[in-house]
């Protein structure tokens, strides 16, 4: 689910959590993402963030300034921007 589903996050995460699909954080500012999107971010979906980036719409300095004041853990910060992906896409680090 790409867009972090705004307005429709409880919907997106519930989708998320049965069906083990991704989320993306694009094109929103992490300053949108509600409460239960973080707490689930943190541990729920975990394995299935992944960041994308609306640009030139949000650029990657301000995301990641606005990624900087949620609570999202801050082992949570290389999956989200790189390792998730590298797994799910069976890259190479």
């Amino acid at each position: 689910m790409a867009h972090s589903s705004l307005p429709w996050q409880d919907e997106a995460i519930s989708s998320a959590c049965t069906s083990r699909r991704c989320t993306s954080t694009s094109p929103a500012s992490p300053k949108y993402f509600s409460a239960t999107l973080v707490e689930c971010e943190n541990t729920l979906l975990k394995p299935n963030v992944l960041f994308g980036l609306d640009y030139p719409v949000l650029t990657p300095n301000q995301w990641r300034a606005d990624f900087e004041k949620i609570n999202i853990r801050e082992e949570m910060h290389p999956l989200i921007l790189k390792d998730n992906v590298v797994r799910l896409f069976l890259l190479k680090n």
